[in-house]
């Protein structure tokens, strides 16, 4: 049976009703991510539920949802990098953040 070699992680909320909280996400994101380091698994063989069963859990497709979540901490930490560059000019800099504002927004619709 696959419980006897895998790791299930559980996500309390129904998520064919509603997301799953920023929180959540934050957490869940940083659970799978050491869990994929600590046992050197690929995250191809990271699956949900209703991957492995037929069911409708977990609701939304965390998938999408955990690619997006990455997206935005990526565009967060690059805000951050472009504001501390020393180098680069306040014209630039708006240019660069601006560009930022419009990744955000598309990530938002």
């Amino acid at each position: 049976a696959l419980n006897s070699h895998s790791i299930g992680i559980c996500l309390a909320g129904n998520f064919t009703k509603e997301d799953p909280t920023d929180r959540q996400m934050a957490s869940l994101h940083a659970l799978v991510e050491d869990i994929e380091n600590r046992w050197n698994i690929p995250s191809e063989k990271v699956l949900m539920h209703n991957e492995v069963k037929a069911t409708t859990c977990p609701g939304t497709d965390l998938r999408d949802l955990l690619k997006k979540y990455d997206l935005h901490q990526m565009v967060l930490r690059l805000h951050v990098a472009i504001e501390a560059l020393p180098r680069v000019t306040k014209s630039r800099q708006a240019t660069l953040l601006r560009f930022i504002q419009r990744i955000k927004t598309l990530l938002s619709s």
